[in-house]
């Protein structure tokens, strides 16, 4: 993202919204190493077929994730999770890659398009 105005315009295209970010003293800070061994343990014994496995086959997952995330690999390690849960079995899997957007697909310029995809997919599944 060149030229960055911040180190945190990876978050979102809302220039507003990097800017609270910004300014919020509980964001932004230094990642300790115990911290990321915690991040990356959690998410190996998440990922493990038998805990994915163990999941109920009808509870529907919609995973969404920007184009542009650097830390979702451009959201590729999302279509992994996806396809790694179809596997296990669960039947009711969507993937939705938003062109442009970034990490925070809900901070991010769209996210009214974004929320009313997401709600659209609750009522197709949970439709009082």
């Amino acid at each position: 993202f060149r030229p960055n105005r911040t180190r945190f315009d990876w978050l979102s295209r809302d220039e507003a919204e990097v800017d609270k970010y910004v300014a919020d003293p509980l964001c932004g800070f230094d990642v300790s190493v115990g911290l990321w061994l915690d991040v990356i343990s959690g998410v190996q014994y998440a990922v493990k077929t038998g805990n994915l496995a163990a999941l109920p086959r009808n509870l529907p997952f919609h995973m969404l994730g920007g184009r542009h995330d650097p830390a979702s690999d451009q959201g590729q390690s999302i279509a992994r999770l996806a396809a790694k849960l179809l596997d296990t079995g669960v039947e009711d899997v969507s993937v939705e890659l938003l062109d442009d957007t970034r990490h925070e697909c809900l901070n991010d310029l769209g996210r009214d398009q974004v929320m009313a995809g997401f709600v659209h997919w609750l009522d197709d599944r949970f439709a009082a």
